[in-house]
């Protein structure tokens, strides 16, 4: 283990004690219902030099223990999943086909998704 995954492995879970809310993640049928660290990502695209306008683009992003879903089959976040926070519906999905999640550390034992709201009662 490096000492950035000995870092993580110290750190994250107590954020998550601290600061994690509860979600529901979603994949057809299956429904598992979780504690994440809630966060955003600020997205850009165009370029406006050339005359692309630029698109901004912010997502709500939950870290988790990618064991969450191990333990379920689902190994991996996936296009088509989606996030229930309280009243809330959040897809998973990242702007233009960029990557919709990333392992967070180098360990691969935390999972940074990246969503979008779409329902909102």
């Amino acid at each position: 283990m490096s000492a950035l995954d000995t870092i993580v492995a110290a750190v994250l879970p107590s954020v998550l004690a601290q600061r994690g809310v509860a979600i529901t993640y979603h994949r057809g049928a299956t429904e598992i219902a979780l504690t994440a660290i809630p966060g955003r990502t600020d997205w850009a695209a165009g370029d406006t030099q050339i005359g692309t306008p630029a698109i901004a683009w912010e997502s709500r992003d939950y870290l988790f223990a990618a064991a969450s879903l191990a333990g379920f089959d689902l190994t991996t976040p996936q296009r088509g999943d989606y996030v229930t926070e309280g009243n809330r519906r959040y897809d998973v999905m990242a702007p233009a086909n960029l990557q919709h999640w990333r392992y967070t550390d180098p360990g691969r034992q935390w999972i940074r998704v990246h969503t979008k709201l779409t329902e909102s009662a």
